[in-house]
């Protein structure tokens, strides 16, 4: 079987490539980029729209007009004098949907038509307004293939950028504003370059709608002055592309501000460098795009709180419990003057790469899960700094505060989060020429009126822009149908100081969502808000009357031309092995579940399956997916390691087991969605920063995931034969079943025949129908679904993988497929009526109805028992003990695990567990549970997870959570219920009957088992010397049906058969009497019916032995002397004719030659030759050497000699019959 390559540079056959795009394309699910009405496009030969999509780089002067738009003009200037003269007023078009709003148009009568011809000058001695209109070119071109930048006079059709610096009075254009002018041609002025640039992006959006644009001007000014972005890079990396695209749609819609909280890989302290970062070079690249495009990307490192990615390996910087002595790598020590050194080298190193004006230090949740009282010595170094009254309060704003003092001296601003502000601070106030920037009161109770009051500038970022992976959103109808407007705080509407508050922003934040939303899933929840933020701030007006108008204007408007800039899914769903692209190896699986380089026929059989997020889940044939380790670092749930093991795992819905498949030279990169790393074959990586180590060497060779910088994989996909095992149920009671599909998909380069699928392995207690069934010819390309049923036939069934194989016609496995079941103890369950105790729980600072351990039992999944998490957090194991109100009989214990929406995700489920059962014990930490009726692992899921045990008496069930999937110290529960009462074992009496209850030894009987378990092989056994046993699988009724053979040598008499089920034992006896066989073969003498010669095993060769006449004929009447050994009647073919019937002697071969006398008698039957020797069993077979004595020679001789007499009366009888003697 050939595989089937998909490489980066051949199409050819059944070979992929990455020249042409097979499969799926995957498109955002809103705002795709508009293209303009067909009307106005130029077509091709064949009349379909035709588009150009160019990359963001700047075209030279001087590129030749298309053909198609040369027609275009020429057409046009064949209509009317004028190629651009107005259409009459009622041609006129109206203007096209605009985001942000453009509020004060003026229209004309007249139309402009943007044609591929025109040109966007620019002076050419201004850099960025040349720079704006390479950009505006490129992005027309995408509409109106032919579009380029110039300078000089502008023509009518052109599209003209001015900067007119005597226009920014503030009455006027001011900095940002803009005049657009549509009228023979189209003039965007500004008094900046930014102005000017503006005015480009409201053309861009109406250029994409609809290429007719009506006569009229409008002068457009921001009511706000800063509009933008929180992005949280922190923690958890977010990939360039992603970035890139946002500065994309960000500029699309006037938004100006992107303040972004990341690692940048700084040089200073290299034991710093732990993933997630950015190396210097990515920064470079995202800041000259966001000046490109008008934005301004301010940095943020948090500081003193939310610290860990930076202090994980500085422990002399951590803030220590000095009770305890435990450091706490979340907190910055900020009495230590080394601690203020090390944060401002960070601030020098990232000045390195960032241009802003703006430094943001954070300053949030300093305490967050903590509390001062943990941390004496700060209170200490306050009383020591200013007396006995100070406060720790006091301590955080004179750090603030000396900050302040050194971003100033470096020409820049300081911004902090308001929740850093804490007022009962006695000596030191923070400087009011910090920005502060508002987003709730949880921690602090200073309103944004009172820091406008104290002289703050301030930016609205209110909890209501906030939106968390996996988590809650912006509600952008409440917003828009509400009127919200930046001045609106999340504690109050501000009244006074206005010209203090510089904008809003909407927030973004991985908190422990990570694993349960995608980036590009994050990307297309951001499309409303991003829209709602760059209405609000720039026009702060409402010009449709409700959500419902504006969500339309959303969908019109749609994305930025080159806001694309991957190809999402660029290789179609099938079956592939991987291959390094160098040669050096296949990935192919290792022991426990880890990889390894495999040889040629080593690797695995990996199915891609994409999903509507642009990623694919990457599964193998047993039905484990391709995940990462979590035994390393973790981060926000995700392991986040460098050189970390790259793992088959159990599937989960988990972005960790996600893989965006990229283009490379000569093959693709395969990235992981959670970490953004990549798949990697480990090479030179010494010295690698590891959290809470020292620096680490991997071996090379091995299968890890690494960032860029450290060196990646390219790997090539080969087509292969996928096989996948799909069950409508993982678990069932004893009695019940499962339904399922084997799923062959063929993508190799051949035609897939004579193939048969078998039941492999089962656990104990099972059985599967059908056992073995051929498969029909699966053709290239092609699938084929097999299904199959398992039953749980057993009390005592276990759980475990089922495996099935298909194997070729010589028996060989092609491939496998498996699926776990489980046995369910009972469908029932029983809700625990109270919880009897709990080591934890929290009870304030969870939604409503969350926290308190009855939330556990509340019978709803989306409210959760949290252990607690302040003003103290411990760590595991964490126990719960549910009461059922009475003594019951249990099985289970079923686990919910916390639902993933929400606040905080899906955090705190529960890993490996115990679980116990009692009449009489309640409380979790008492010593009398005895050991656990139950140990395992929970996955990570939302879904229920049954931990079975043998069915017991028990008021009392209690779960003890040892460990969090993540590795978190939290534990949570959505729901938790016992199973119960447990489901009675199915009972089988089967039944076994043989025929007549009689066979001839020699002979078959036919024996048939009823009342077995469905699918069980039936072992069936006759208790006689030398019989061998017989199997057959029972159907879904039960019943098996199997020929009995009793060999000719047993003696006659009573036997017992037996029937017993390999699962269940059941069994089955039945009486069979045994006839012996006649040793004498007297039974030939039936031949004188000549029918009756058929008993010969292979006596129908004499079918015409009667006609010993015909020579040829006569020869085949040997045959039938041979009786149940006739095939050695062979011999009797020396027969050429009937006289020489003495020839055909040698195939009586019997030792009782008076058998071929009687079938003389047949001779007037069609077959008489048959029965010559129709029984005559005790024949041996002449082609076995003759014996020496003298005794059997004559006997051969005589047997030969009544066989010739017999063939001539046969032959005399005939003619005298047909009357030719």
């Amino acid at each position: 079987m050939l595989p089937m390559p998909y490489s980066h540079s051949v199409v050819s056959g059944h070979q992929w490539s990455s020249v042409v795009t097979s499969g799926r394309h995957w498109s955002p699910a809103v705002g795709a980029s508009r293209r303009p009405h067909t009307q106005h496009v130029a077509h091709s030969a064949h009349g379909t729209e035709k588009y150009r999509v160019l990359s963001s780089t700047p075209r030279g002067p001087g590129r030749a007009r298309t053909l198609v738009a040369a027609l275009a003009t020429a057409a046009l200037a064949a209509i009317a004098p004028l190629t651009l003269a107005p259409m009459a007023a009622a041609d006129t078009p109206d203007l096209p949907q605009l985001l942000p709003s453009l509020d004060g148009w003026e229209g004309a009568e007249g139309t402009f038509t943007a044609t591929g011809d025109l040109t966007v000058v620019a002076a050419a001695d201004d850099e960025r307004l040349t720079s704006t209109a390479e950009l505006l070119a490129d992005e027309l071109d995408t509409i109106v293939p032919g579009v380029e930048a110039g300078s000089g006079a502008a023509a009518a059709g052109d599209i003209e950028l001015i900067v007119d610096a005597s226009r920014a009075g503030a009455d006027d254009l001011g900095e940002e504003g803009y005049e657009l002018e549509i009228d023979e041609q189209i003039t965007i002025t500004g008094a900046t370059e930014t102005g000017t640039f503006w005015g480009t992006r409201t053309l861009v959006q109406l250029l994409t709608q609809q290429l007719d644009l009506p006569y009229g001007s409008a002068i457009d000014v921001p009511a706000y002055s800063e509009r933008g972005v929180t992005l949280c890079a922190c923690v958890i990396n977010i990939s360039t592309d992603f970035i890139d695209r946002l500065l994309e749609d960000m500029s699309y819609l006037k938004l100006n501000t992107l303040m972004i909280e990341l690692k940048v890989k700084v040089d200073a302290y290299p034991q710093t460098n732990t993933w997630s970062y950015y190396t210097k070079d990515d920064i470079r690249t995202l800041v000259a795009k966001a000046n490109k495009l008008g934005i301004d990307v301010i940095p943020e490192i948090n500081s003193p709180g939310h610290m860990e990615i930076w202090l994980e390996n500085m422990p002399e910087l951590q803030l220590t419990n000095e009770s305890t002595g435990v450091k706490d790598e979340v907190r910055m020590d900020i009495t230590k003057e080394a601690s203020f050194d090390f944060y401002t080298d960070l601030i020098d190193e990232y000045t390195d790469v960032f241009d802003s004006d703006y430094w943001h230090m954070g300053v949030d949740e300093y305490m967050l899960g903590s509390g001062y009282a943990n941390f004496p010595q700060i209170k200490a170094f306050a009383e020591a700094q200013w007396g006995p009254t100070a406060t720790q309060n006091d301590v955080v704003a004179w750090y603030v505060n000396k900050v302040n003092d050194y971003v100033k001296s470096q020409g820049k601003t300081l911004r902090i989060w308001n929740d850093g502000v804490i007022t009962d601070n006695e000596f030191v106030d923070f400087d009011t020429d910090i920005v502060i920037e508002h987003w709730n009161n949880a921690a602090s109770h200073v309103n944004p009126q009172d820091f406008i009051d104290w002289g703050h500038e301030i930016v609205n970022v209110s909890n209501s822009l906030y939106m968390v992976r996996g988590g809650y959103g912006v509600n952008v109808q409440n917003l828009y149908n509400s009127g919200w407007s930046p001045t609106d705080f999340y504690n109050g509407t501000i009244s006074g100081g206005l010209d203090q508050i510089r904008g809003a922003r909407i927030s973004a934040w991985p908190d422990a969502g990570t694993p349960n939303e995608a980036e590009n899933t994050t990307e297309e929840r951001m499309f409303e808000p991003l829209r709602f933020i760059a209405q609000a701030t720039w026009a702060d007006s409402r010009p449709w009357s409700d959500y419902n108008g504006f969500k339309a204007a959303m969908g019109e408007i749609g994305r930025p031309p080159l806001w694309e800039n991957v190809e999402r899914l660029p290789v179609p769903d099938g079956a592939f092995t991987m291959s390094a692209a160098d040669g050096s190896g296949l990935l192919a699986a290792g022991e426990g579940g880890t990889l390894r380089l495999g040889a040629d026929g080593d690797g695995l059989d990996l199915t891609l399956t994409s999903n509507d997020a642009g990623y694919y889940t990457i599964t193998t044939n047993d039905g484990r997916c391709l995940s990462l380790s979590d035994e390393g670092t973790m981060r926000l749930a995700v392991p986040v390691e460098i050189g970390a093991d790259v793992v088959l795992s159990t599937c989960s819905d988990t972005t960790v087991q996600q893989w965006q498949v990229k283009r490379a030279d000569g093959g693709f990169h395969l990235i992981n969605a959670a970490s953004q790393q990549y798949l990697s074959i480990s090479d030179g990586l010494t010295d690698v920063p590891v959290a809470h180590e020292d620096l680490k060497d991997v071996p090379d060779g091995l299968i890890v995931q690494t960032p860029a910088d450290w060196g990646t994989t390219v790997w090539t996909l080969q087509g292969s034969l996928s096989m996948r095992l799909e069950l409508d149920a993982s678990a069932a009671p004893p009695g019940d079943s499962i339904s399922g599909t084997v799923r062959l998909g063929n993508f190799t380069g051949t035609t897939l025949a004579g193939a048969t699928l078998r039941a492999a392995s089962l656990p104990a207690g099972w059985t599967v129908l059908p056992g073995s069934t051929p498969v029909a010819e699966v053709g290239v390309g092609e699938s084929a679904d097999v299904g199959v049923t398992l039953y749980n036939v057993s009390g005592d069934s276990l759980s475990g993988p089922v495996t099935f194989e298909l194997v070729d016609g010589d028996g060989t496995v092609i491939s496998t497929a498996s699926s776990d079941v489980a046995s369910m103890c009972s469908v029932e369950r029983i809700t625990p009526v109270a919880i009897a105790s709990v080591s934890s729980e929290q009870t304030t600072g969870e939604a409503a109805g969350s926290g308190v351990a009855t939330a556990a039992i509340d019978g709803d999944p989306s409210t959760y028992w949290h252990s607690q998490w302040s003003p103290s957090e411990p760590g595991y194991p964490h126990s719960i003990v549910v009461d059922l109100g009475e003594s019951s009989d249990v099985c289970g214990l079923w686990y919910t695990g916390r639902d993933s929406g929400g606040d905080g995700g899906a955090n705190g489920r529960i890993a490996e567990y115990e679980v116990y059962a009692s009449d009489t014990v309640s409380a979790f930490d008492s010593e009398d549970w005895g050991e656990p009726v139950a140990t395992g692992t929970f996955v990570n899921t939302g879904e229920p997870q049954l931990a079975p045990f043998p069915a017991t008496g028990a008021r009392y069930v209690m779960l003890t959570g040892l460990s969090e999937v993540h590795g978190f110290v939290w534990a949570t529960a959505g729901e938790i219920a016992v199973a119960g009462p447990a489901a009675p074992a199915p009972e089988y009496a089967p039944e076994l009957s043989v025929g007549a209850g009689e066979v001839t030894a020699g002979e078959e009987v036919t024996a048939v088992a009823t009342g077995f378990a469905p699918g069980e092989i039936v072992e069936f056994a006759l208790d006689a010397d030398g019989a061998e046993s017989v199997t057959a699988q029972a159907d879904a009724e039960g019943r098996a049906e199997v020929a009995i053979p009793v060999a000719a040598g047993v003696e006659g008499g009573e036997y017992t058969l037996t029937a017993t089920g390999t699962t269940t034992g059941a069994a089955a006896a039945a009486q069979l009497t045994v006839v012996p066989a006649d040793s004498n073969g007297s039974d030939g003498s039936d031949g004188s019916d000549g029918s009756d010669g058929s008993d010969g095993s292979d006596g129908s060769n004499g079918s015409d032995g009667s006609n010993g006449s015909d020579g040829s004929d006569g020869s085949n009447g040997s045959d039938g002397s041979n009786g149940s050994d006739g095939s050695n009647g062979s011999d009797g073919s020396n027969g050429s004719d009937g006289s020489d019937g003495s020839n055909g002697s040698g195939g009586s071969d019997g030792s009782d030659g008076s058998n071929g006398s009687a079938g003389a008698a047949g001779a007037d039957g069609p077959d008489g030759s048959n029965g010559a020797g129709a029984d005559g069993a005790q024949v041996p077979d002449v082609t076995e050497p003759l014996p020496d004595t003298g005794a059997a020679v004559t006997g051969y001789a005589a047997a030969a000699m009544l066989l010739l007499i017999a063939g001539a009366a046969a032959m005399v009888l005939r003619r005298r019959a047909t009357g030719t003697l």
